[in-house]
This record gives C-alpha cells, sequence and structure tokens, in this order.
C-alpha cells in the first residue's frame, strides 16, 4: 500500500496503465474530454484488444459524462452504470489505485487529489465491492445513453439532493451498539 498525491498520482496511473496486459477496469462518477482520457491513461491499453476494459458509472445524471468520451469508451468495452455512484478506483491488472480523482482533466491537473495504490493481496477486497457493483449495474449502450442521462428515480423512492436513499441509517445516535 502506498499513498499517492500531486505529480505521482498522475505519473502511477500513467504507468501502471501502460503496462497492463490483462485488465483495465475504472469505477468513476465523472469521465470528460477524449484528449484528457489519452493523456491520463495513455493509448496502450486501448490498442491492446488482450485487455478487458470495464468501465462502471453513473450515467443518472446529466454532466457526467460527454457523449464523445462515452463513445470512445464504449467502442473499447463494456460500460454499466449504477446510479448515485461516488467511488473512484482505477484496477490496473491485479492491482489498483482506490482515489479522490475522477476520470477529467481537471482532477489530474487542476486539483489536489490523493489516491492509495494496493498491490495484488490488498485489492482483493476491492475487487469483490466492484463485482458486487457490477452485477447490480445496468448496461449501457449508446442509444441509451439520451435517456439514461434524462431519466429520474420513480415516484416510490425516496429522493435526497436527487438520489435515492441506498443505506440505512439510524435515526438516534444512541441506536449504535459497539
Amino acid at each position: 500500500m502506498k499513498t499517492l498525491y500531486g505529480n505521482e498520482l498522475v505519473n502511477t496511473v500513467r504507468q501502471l496503465a501502460d503496462k497492463t496486459q490483462s485488465r483495465l477496469w475504472i469505477v468513476v462518477p465523472y469521465i470528460w474530454g477524449k484528449n484528457a482520457i489519452k493523456r491520463i491513461l495513455g493509448k496502450k491499453w486501448y490498442s491492446n484488444s488482450a485487455i478487458s476494459f470495464k468501465l462502471l458509472t453513473d450515467t443518472s445524471e446529466k454532466g457526467n459524462i460527454d457523449t464523445n468520451t462515452f463513445q470512445l469508451l464504449y467502442s473499447r468495452g463494456e460500460v454499466r452504470s449504477i446510479k448515485g455512484l461516488h467511488a473512484k478506483v482505477y484496477f490496473f491488472d491485479d492491482e489498483c489505485i482506490v482515489t479522490s480523482a475522477n476520470l477529467t482533466n481537471t482532477a489530474f491537473s487542476k486539483r489536489h487529489e490523493i489516491g492509495i495504490w494496493l498491490d495484488k493481496i490488498d485489492a482483493k477486497d476491492v475487487f469483490k465491492v466492484f463485482n458486487a457493483w457490477w452485477i447490480k449495474a445496468l448496461q449501457v449502450y449508446p442509444d441509451d445513453l439520451d435517456r439514461l442521462l434524462t431519466t429520474s428515480a420513480s415516484s416510490d423512492e425516496e429522493i435526497v439532493g436527487g438520489l435515492p436513499i441506498i443505506w440505512d441509517m439510524r435515526e438516534n445516535p444512541g441506536d449504535y451498539t459497539g
């Protein structure tokens, strides 16, 4: 495990993407700019068909992803959407980086972001979470993008700030034990 920030975060993401041989899976709610993707992840993964590419994002809000970037990523692998996603994780083969950085130029060049690099052993639990979310997520196709960007929650969902409640919280702090 190693803490990464600043240029070390930027450079490590790029180095890991460049040396990836079998898997590049990304979990981020915000993705913006084809050129930013190329600067952040490079081009090697894109042209290597042996690399499994998966993107887990949230297409339920306008402004999370632009159509051109979606088309680029969709042309390379599978894209799924899970409403309320806020996590940011980058999987490179059997390693991962859990970070605050979205897949945007702004995150990697203009913000103070931090991440934790996890080796093969430490990343196992993060892979389990990814797989659980992936199963729960809806597959996204290019024809679905406009509809998904404008879909609102059903009337029987409790809405807080535009998002349905997905975690149970007790009303009184005294209800917690432990």
